[in-house]
């Protein structure tokens, strides 16, 4: 049996949620106008469950981060991950602190249906804009999700994952007196152990979940494209204990992803 000794990457909860303020190049059945001329539109890349499809194979999307009160705010950014998607080359560009327009991550000839970009440092920003140019496959882009993360801490080969289906069912007596089970949803979830990590680390964890109550984790880096999640965590599932010795952190995280994790 072959070790898996990849890190188990924590990122914080997708940037991108039902409060921030999308905008498309393009007019679609979906989209709709103010009187200022900006075009809206019904596209949820934080909704694993809904393939947003553009009527072209060119078209720009623009997100302004907003925070739960739907307030504008500046976001730490500095991993992108598209998943299901045909995107094969598009340039990625942020709004800088001098109001300038200036380019992140430039994309070319990608073939994958998953597209994961890590920066090589942090940018604080209100708005990420995607130019979308070229796809690979068919003659429309589509997005089955989008997430724009800020990364917290990457754990190392010694942390322990136990995964596991959450399933949403129960059973209803009906008024004749028949017994009726159902299954709604499956839902990844995972008990996390996570070995000799330094206090540095942990408080920092510590300090997102108590923030946001959610944080995105990708166990592993070769396995399907589905197994990037975002989850929740209350203090109550993050235990840990010390090694009085080492003075490092054991940690056991349990943690049960938002969306419905088998599209």
């Amino acid at each position: 049996m072959k070790a898996i000794d990849q890190e188990i990457k924590f990122l914080s909860q997708n940037y991108l949620n039902d409060k921030c303020l999308f905008e498309l190049s393009e007019e679609s059945d979906e989209s709709a106008e103010e009187s200022d001329g900006t075009k809206l539109c019904d596209f949820k890349p934080y909704d694993s469950n809904e393939l947003f499809q553009f009527v072209d194979t060119n078209g720009v999307i623009v997100c302004w981060f907003k925070d739960k009160y739907s307030d504008y705010i500046s976001r730490n950014i500095d991993t992108i991950i598209i998943q299901n998607t045909n995107i094969k080359s598009m340039t990625v560009k942020y709004l800088s602190s001098l109001g300038v327009e200036t380019v992140l991550y430039t994309l070319t000839n990608n073939d994958e249906h998953e597209i994961r970009i890590y920066l090589n440092s942090k940018v604080d920003t209100t708005k990420i804009t995607f130019e979308i140019t070229d796809v690979f496959e068919g003659t429309y882009i589509y997005i089955g999700q989008l997430r724009v993360c800020e990364s917290i801490i990457d754990l190392v080969a010694t942390t322990e994952t136990t995964a596991r289906n959450s399933v949403q069912d129960g059973q209803v007596r009906t008024y004749g007196g028949r017994l009726i089970t159902w299954t709604d949803y499956y839902k990844w979830a995972a008990t996390i152990q996570i070995q000799n990590n330094s206090k540095t680390q942990y408080d920092l964890l510590k300090s997102f979940i108590i923030a946001d109550g959610f944080v995105t984790v990708i166990p592993w880096e070769d396995f399907e494209e589905r197994d990037v999640y975002e989850v929740a965590i209350s203090l109550k599932d993050l235990n840990f204990d010390i090694n009085r010795w080492s003075g490092l952190y054991n940690l056991t995280l349990n943690a049960e992803a938002q969306e419905n994790a088998s599209y």
